[in-house]
């Protein structure tokens, strides 16, 4: 199966899985900084953070209440981002 096939199938899975919340007002928190050069790996980052059920924060900062962080580092990895993209678990601060 080609790569683009592949982030396909990955979208129907996530838009087909329920969704747990983490535990105890934890969020995931991810910023970005993907180079020009990159624009359609970008592209396709926010589109997959958007499947996960991220939420734009500012222009590279999104955040997600759900437990996808395996799905995240899954996607980073994939898409070769691991110095231009970090995640952290966060606690909400009421």
């Amino acid at each position: 199966m080609t790569f683009k096939g592949e982030l396909k199938v990955f979208d129907a899975q996530m838009r087909l899985e329920k969704k747990k919340k983490l535990s105890s007002g934890h969020w995931i928190l991810v910023f970005y900084d993907i180079p020009e050069t990159m624009r359609r790996t970008r592209n396709i980052f926010r589109s997959k953070l958007i499947i996960l059920g991220f939420e734009q924060l500012q222009k590279s900062g999104w955040v997600c209440p759900f437990e996808v962080n395996n799905h995240l580092f899954k996607i980073i990895d994939e898409l070769g981002l691991g110095k231009y993209a970090k995640p952290l678990i966060v606690k909400k601060d009421d």
